[in-house]
């Protein structure tokens, strides 16, 4: 996935407006609720449609693509429309892959996904349910960031079923990333080879590991 794009979906899916929450007592259900459904989820891969837009509803970008994702910590976003791309999440790397320049970017994951509510789909660190509160309204589940640096300040996932249909996130420039998932298979078995990336001997490696900049 471009990274502009998946700067939407996992480096910043976020930002705060003044919406009004639910009680404590309310979060409190939404989240005994949720967990059993997101505990049951060990694997899902699904078509996507995203749509990234400006705060005035102004729609910036469009793509299609498949997404993959693994419990625990393994997620793959390929992009096919309008530009080839890929992204994957191998469980402590991040693979950025551009395909029009040639290049791979590689990022150290616990940098990226701390404090994103997003992490808890494919995360099984029960301390991560202590980093949100979380309600349920229209239909959906809305986990907010307690940390108010976090890139992704705002989350709502809706299910049909137990399983996951839409994902809506604002970020800190209050862009809203709405993706709607299709062809959705649930608890599959997807091999960890899925997650894994061969990077072709042409392209730039851009490096940005805390370990690439170790003497």
């Amino acid at each position: 996935m471009q990274l502009v794009s998946f700067s939407k979906f996992s480096l910043a899916i976020i930002c705060l407006s003044s919406i009004a929450f639910s009680t404590h007592s309310q979060e409190t259900s939404a989240s005994d609720s949720l967990k059993p459904i997101l505990g049951s989820l060990q694997s899902y891969r699904a078509s996507f449609v995203q749509l990234i837009q400006d705060a005035e509803g102004e729609t910036l970008q469009q793509s299609e693509g498949l997404m993959s994702l693994k419990k625990p910590n393994m997620l793959r976003w390929e992009v096919s429309l309008p530009d080839a791309s890929l992204f994957v999440a191998d469980g402590l790397v991040i693979y950025n892959l551009d395909p029009f320049v040639e290049q791979v970017t590689l990022l150290d994951q616990a940098d990226i996904v701390n404090n994103n509510p997003l992490m808890l789909l494919i995360s099984d660190d029960t301390e991560a349910w202590d980093k949100v509160d979380i309600s349920y309204e229209n239909g959906e589940y809305w986990l907010k960031s307690n940390d108010e640096n976090a890139n992704i300040s705002l989350l709502k996932l809706r299910f049909v079923e137990g399983v996951l249909q839409s994902l809506h996130s604002v970020d800190r420039q209050q862009q809203s990333n709405i993706i709607e998932f299709s062809s959705i298979q649930h608890n599959l078995n997807i091999a960890d080879s899925a997650f894994r990336v061969d990077i072709p001997e042409s392209y730039i490696v851009d490096d940005q590991r805390k370990s690439a900049a170790q003497p």
